[in-house]
């Protein structure tokens, strides 16, 4: 296997409607909040180096965002589509980073010590990011870039993305023994409701905020 894989746009029913991206090794495609871009770390299969590409849809051309040697990953678009935040291993674990969509500025590093981080999420209001760091959820306050515990567990916590109304955060927990999907409530994470109940990962909330999409076992 050499990790070629070709995104797809499917329909409501599951049906393949239209091609996203040429052949490629992607992972973590995110389409800007405009629907005009995406966004993936992209692994070049000669050097094997991973880095943040965006994708224009409708002009099908490609430019590569980041150039470090070392992995970037995971990029999370502004509500605004203008900027990104990624993950990158370029000062020995994973911090987060901030950058211009377009380019134009060399990427801003957001310091802090200890476990790696990993960004999911950008509010709607622009006003928080939500990132993994160990097993629990944290908050990058912008613009002053103070970062806050959102959710502690005694599992592992992943994948979490604000509603479009930006009042809850979805996000995956092994907690039963198996990855479902939970909700709870944002700024505050009071209660949770599980969502899930025959295994579930990766939830994306529809732009109305009525359903919940995720991927099942």
């Amino acid at each position: 296997d050499n990790g070629i894989s070709q995104p797809l746009w499917f329909d409501r029913k599951g049906q393949p409607v239209g091609v996203a991206l040429k052949p490629g090794i992607y992972g973590n495609i995110s389409l800007s909040p405009n629907g005009k871009l995406l966004a993936s770390d992209t692994t070049d299969p000669a050097s094997q180096n991973t880095d943040v590409w965006t994708y224009d849809l409708e002009t099908e051309s490609a430019k590569r965002l980041t150039f470090d040697p070392s992995i970037d990953s995971m990029p999370v678009w502004s509500p605004d589509s203008s900027r990104m935040v990624f993950a990158s291993n370029r000062e020995a674990k994973f911090d987060l980073y901030l950058k211009d969509a377009n380019g134009a500025q060399e990427e801003k590093i957001i310091a802090q010590d200890g476990p790696d981080r990993f960004p999911t999420d950008w509010s709607p209001d622009g006003k928080s990011v939500i990132y993994e760091r160990g097993s629990d959820l944290w908050i990058l306050n912008l613009p002053d870039l103070k970062m806050t515990l959102f959710s502690k567990a005694s599992s592992t916590l992943k994948n979490a993305r604000f509603s479009p109304d930006g009042r809850w955060v979805a996000y995956g927990s092994n907690e039963s023994g198996r990855w479902e999907i939970y909700v709870t409530s944002f700024p505050d994470a009071h209660g949770k409701w599980q969502i899930s109940n025959g295994g579930g990962d990766q939830p994306k909330w529809r732009s109305d905020g009525k359903e919940l999409f995720y991927i099942t076992p």
